[in-house]
């Protein structure tokens, strides 16, 4: 069957060269003029990538991105931009609004040919990927990552779990994915935990559920004797401490194994990855229905997270996908290396709240919309701020997936 092609362009010479162009190697092509039209055809004919051009009348190539992939219906479309513009912010811009692909005109029909097949194979790659593990029972899957360490990703992985199992009724499992820099067992005071380590001298192949369950630990908040904690229980697959196991860091069909298990025992599986795309990361990051980026306010941070951000975008976690957690530290802003308000207008694109410190009302929200827990009490503003991230999850959730069976 052939495969079809959505070229949108208001330069009627170009579209039609385009045409002719994709046409000659097998493609079915279909063409729209502007921003409206696109839309309408990309409903209509349902293509299996998209080649825009950025300038048009009424909304321009990035606007309609924008839209096309906030759309559920639409978001799935690979799309390449088509524009004469070859500076770096207006790509970097381009990779924010969604796109796969960015081309710079003139273009020659090899190079042409040559990006549509590339993004057409890693499309259909990413499909095959997620359609070959059965789907008995599906857990809404969240990774946290980090552009470096530090920021608290596995206290926010804990938190998160423990409040998703407070206002839900799915089970709740963490699982620390970071071997040889395990925390979470020295944040709970457990003295001996089994950890993830045990299941490295299974043959894959041979791996069950029964073998990952054996070694999950059981943890609830401490509670008054009267309330019955086990309603409140998360389960965590914890990750050895021991330097030495960080070369387990390259066992990544294991840890995707894991993942795939893990998603039929649970509703509800938060994934600690660590920082910045380490192999682990990478290879799990398919499986995962939404990413929270960990970030704070310091400058050179915010623009560790921008790079991670356009990394992640290439693996089509953006807009809707991706949410970015803010926590400004106190020794962040007493160094001075607070982040311009610029760079936090990029971050104000995908966060969903902000949690800071010595940063006066004034200062900050005339250009951040968004809730901001002003943390002058500590662990209970933190807290406050968790329980709002997650209630959104929460609420997103049970909108959207109903319970596995």
């Amino acid at each position: 069957m052939k495969q079809t092609l959505l070229v949108v362009d208001d330069d009627v010479d170009a579209l039609h060269l385009l045409c002719l162009i994709l046409e000659k190697q097998g493609f079915s092509v279909v063409s729209a003029t502007d921003g409206s039209e696109a839309i309408q055809k990309a409903i209509q004919e349902k293509p299996d990538l998209i080649l825009m051009d950025v300038t048009m009348p009424g909304k321009d190539g990035f606007e309609v991105t924008k839209l096309m992939k906030s759309d559920e219906k639409l978001a799935h479309i690979p799309i390449i931009m088509l524009t004469a513009k070859g500076d770096i912010d207006d790509k970097l811009y381009g990779f924010e609004a969604g796109v796969d692909d960015y081309l710079t005109k003139p273009i020659q029909p090899k190079e042409l040919i040559a990006h549509v097949q590339a993004v057409l194979t890693r499309n259909q790659r990413k499909h095959e990927l997620k359609g070959a593990l059965p789907r008995l029972q599906r857990a809404y899957t969240i990774g946290l990552i980090a552009a470096k360490g530090g920021l608290g990703c596995s206290t926010l992985s804990l938190a998160l779990g423990l409040l998703l199992r407070e206002m839900s009724d799915r089970e709740v499992i963490v699982a620390e994915y970071r071997p040889g820099q395990g925390s979470l067992g020295y944040i709970l005071k457990v003295d001996d935990p089994l950890r993830i380590p045990q299941l490295f001298d299974i043959p894959l192949a041979d791996l069950t559920n029964e073998h990952i369950e054996n070694i999950l630990f059981h943890y609830s908040l401490p509670t008054p004797q009267d309330e019955d904690s086990k309603n409140k229980e998360i389960r965590l697959l914890l990750s050895s401490s021991h330097p030495g196991e960080s070369k387990y860091i390259h066992q990544t069909e294991l840890y995707k194994m894991i993942t795939h298990l893990l998603s039929k025992i649970c509703g509800f599986l938060i994934l600690d990855l660590g920082t910045s795309l380490n192999p682990i990361a990478e290879k799990t990051l398919e499986q995962c229905d939404e990413l929270i980026v960990i970030t704070d306010t310091v400058d050179y941070t915010v623009r560790q997270t921008k790079a991670l951000i356009h990394a992640l975008n290439s693996y089509g976690f953006n807009g809707n996908k991706v949410e970015v957690f803010v926590h400004n530290a106190r020794s962040a802003t007493l160094s001075g290396y607070t982040a311009k308000k610029e760079e936090l207008k990029y971050l104000n694109q995908y966060a969903s709240l902000f949690v800071l410190e010595h940063l006066s009302t004034k200062e900050i929200e005339e250009y951040i919309n968004l809730p901001i827990y002003y943390n002058d009490d500590g662990f209970p503003t933190y807290w406050k701020a968790v329980k709002h991230l997650a209630n959104r999850i929460n609420e997103r959730v049970s909108l959207s997936i109903p319970l596995s069976e």
